[in-house]
């Protein structure tokens, strides 16, 4: 007796090896990315937590450009704003 065509994927056995059975509405390529491919994933803000510069790329200067750079939403929390980094001196 044929099987009724499924409208979603069915994993079945067949000769020791899986089967992958694929409906009418879905292709191959389509139901291979919906199983095997990394789904993506709702993103979250970054909350940086850091001191900040104003001269020069430290802490949250540093950080920040990097995370926006590649697409991420990035919430800075200076915890103390200095003139520029402590290791260098006067500029």
């Amino acid at each position: 007796m044929p099987q009724k065509p499924c409208r979603y994927a069915v994993f079945r056995h067949q000769r020791s090896r899986l089967f992958l059975g694929v409906g009418p509405d879905l292709s191959y390529k389509r139901l291979q990315y919906r199983l095997f491919l990394p789904q993506p994933v709702a993103r979250m803000p970054v909350l940086s937590i850091q001191s900040s510069v104003v001269q020069g790329h430290v802490g949250n200067s540093a950080a920040v450009l990097p995370l926006q750079a590649l697409g991420q939403e990035v919430w800075a929390l200076n915890t103390v704003v200095l003139s520029n980094h402590p290791g260098r001196g006067a500029f």
